[in-house]
């Protein structure tokens, strides 16, 4: 059963990789021939965009490459967006300090520009770096500033990063052990996710309600919130997650005096962390949010 598990995992990664690899041929042959300036910026941080996940340290290149040529043509937009791309770069490195300035800088940026968006979005990555950082009172300050610019903005604006924020959120609540908090923004993520009809993000908000009803005893609710969670997070969106599920699965298995299964879900993280990329700092398996640009 194990192996038929890796191999699924196999499958989706493989897949994926194909499909990534096709698209950063293309856009290499698109930079080989675009002579436009502002079209090169867009091109390298697409490009640099497409190699976060197995060769950050090449994404940040490529972005810093887009960011100094925006900012020699005065194309605000490239300069936003690759400062975005660098401080993931950066973030995916472990360097989260580095990432903090940078989106830091994009923020400056944005509150000069007009995109709710934008600004929402450099808000929440900030509230995330803080979380990183363990400074959590900074990270909910940033992450309610996000919230409060996405209600107001509404729209596409609201439904493209409520979830996110609500999720990082709940993750902060959750490291302060305010599990009231923590599990309230879980669920707001939930229902989003349902509004929505985001699997991801009921996937990864009911993963963080299993994370709390863990952390508070009842593990038969964080089982049953796990194996849900499973369902929605088995599709190669977010390998971090998935991983974090099994681990959380092999946890709840452990406690509850059942080492078969606990052994089961934790080889099936491990078969599942062997097929990617993991930051050099942190443990790999991460519940909040990822930055967004």
């Amino acid at each position: 059963m194990l192996r038929y598990c890796c191999l699924i995992f196999f499958v989706v990664y493989c897949s994926t990789a194909v499909a990534q690899s096709s698209k950063i041929d293309s856009l290499h042959r698109l930079l080989q021939t675009e002579k436009q300036d502002s079209n090169r910026v867009t091109l390298l941080w697409k490009l640099a965009e497409q190699y976060q996940f197995f060769k950050p340290d090449t994404t940040l290149q490529l972005a810093q490459k887009a960011f100094l040529l925006a900012q020699h043509i005065k194309y605000k937009e490239g300069e936003s967006r690759s400062l975005a791309v660098m401080a993931t770069g950066q973030y995916l490195l472990g360097n989260y300090s580095a990432a903090l300035k940078n989106y830091m800088q994009k923020l400056q940026l944005e509150e000069k520009r007009n995109s709710s968006r934008n600004y929402a979005s450099a808000l929440n990555n900030i509230g995330l770096m803080y979380i990183l950082l363990a400074d959590y009172p900074n990270a909910l300050g940033y992450l309610h500033r996000a919230d409060s610019t996405v209600q107001i903005a509404g729209g596409e604006v609201k439904k493209e990063l409520q979830n996110r924020i609500q999720i990082n959120l709940g993750e902060t609540f959750y490291r302060m052990k305010k599990m009231d908090s923590a599990n309230y923004y879980f669920l707001k993520a939930f229902q989003t996710g349902v509004s929505n009809q985001d699997g991801f993000y009921q996937g990864a908000a009911l993963l963080g309600m299993g994370n709390v009803q863990f952390g508070e005893g009842n593990d038969s609710t964080a089982k049953s919130n796990y194996r849900k969670a499973l369902l929605f997070l088995n599709d190669g969106t977010n390998n971090d997650m998935l991983c974090e599920t099994a681990l959380g699965l092999a946890n709840v298995f452990q406690k509850t005096g059942q080492p078969d299964s606990a052994l089961y879900y934790a080889k099936a993280c491990f078969c599942n962390r062997q097929k990617r990329w993991f930051p050099k700092q942190g443990t790999g398996c991460r519940r909040f949010s990822q930055p967004f640009l």
